[in-house]
C-alpha cells in the first residue's frame, strides 16, 4: 500500500511539472470474451493507452498486435524495434542494444510471467510529426516523448521501481490498414529524476523498463 501511494504522488508531481493532461477520448471499444474495452488503433494515442493496458493486464497477444511486424507489405522490413539506454550498453551494464520484434515479445512475455506486481504509467505524450523514418519516406508518422513510472515486482519479492524515466515512441499507420496505427519503434531513455528506495520490500532497485526485460536476455528459443 506505501509503495502504491508513493508512485501515486509521484506521478502527480511529474504531471503537473513535465506534462499537461492527456484527453480523455481514446475511443475504447468492447471486445467480446475479455471484458475489457480496448482502443481500435485508430488513433496514435490509441497505441499508447494498449500498450499500458497489455502491461496492466499482462497480455502478450494484445502487446504484439500493435507492433510493426517485420516485412509487412515491404514496409520498413526490420519491423518494430525497442532500443535500450545507448550509455548502459556502451558501458556493458546491458547486454542488447535493442530487441527486434521477435526478441521484444519474447522479453516482455517472460515479464508479464514472472511479476506478480505490474504498475506502468506513461504520461501525456507530445506528438512531432516526422516525414521520414529509418530514412525512408513516412507518411502519417509521429514521434513523442513522455514520461513514464513503473513499480515492479518480480517472483513475488524483487521489487523494481523508477521515476521517472522518458520513452519514445514513433507511430504510423498500419501498412495492412491505413485506417489504424502501430507502434514502430520504442526508445527507452534516461530518467527524470532519482527516488529513494523502498525499505520494505527484499530488494528495490530504481531502473528503467529496458533494465528491467534485459533480465530475461537472451530470450528462450
Amino acid at each position: 500500500m506505501k509503495r502504491r501511494i508513493i508512485t501515486l504522488v509521484c506521478l502527480i508531481a511529474v504531471a503537473v511539472s513535465v506534462f499537461s493532461c492527456r484527453d480523455d477520448d481514446d475511443k475504447r471499444i468492447f471486445r467480446p470474451g475479455d471484458g475489457i474495452d480496448w482502443p481500435d488503433r485508430t488513433s496514435k494515442e490509441d497505441c499508447i493507452t494498449i500498450f499500458e493496458m497489455a502491461y496492466e493486464h499482462k497480455n502478450i497477444g494484445k502487446y504484439s498486435q500493435i507492433l510493426l511486424t517485420p516485412d509487412t507489405n515491404n514496409v520498413f522490413t526490420e519491423g518494430y524495434r525497442w532500443y535500450n539506454q545507448w550509455e548502459l550498453y556502451a558501458d556493458g551494464m546491458i547486454p542488447a542494444e535493442y530487441f527486434d520484434y521477435s526478441d521484444d515479445i519474447a522479453l516482455t512475455d517472460s515479464l508479464f510471467t514472472h511479476a506478480t506486481e505490474l504498475d506502468l504509467t506513461i504520461l501525456a505524450p507530445d506528438w512531432d510529426s516526422i516525414g521520414t523514418f529509418r530514412s525512408e519516406p513516412c507518411t502519417d508518422c509521429w514521434k513523442t516523448t513522455s514520461a513514464y513510472v513503473t513499480d515492479i515486482t518480480l517472483d513475488g519479492h524483487f521489487h523494481h521501481f523508477s521515476h521517472s524515466f522518458y520513452i519514445h515512441f514513433i507511430i504510423g499507420p498500419d501498412p495492412e490498414n491505413p485506417d489504424k496505427y502501430l507502434i514502430y519503434e520504442i526508445e527507452d531513455d534516461k530518467r527524470l529524476d532519482y527516488l529513494k528506495r523502498d525499505k520494505e520490500v527484499k530488494y528495490t532497485e530504481h531502473v528503467s523498463l529496458g533494465e528491467v526485460k534485459c533480465l530475461y536476455y537472451p530470450p528462450a528459443e
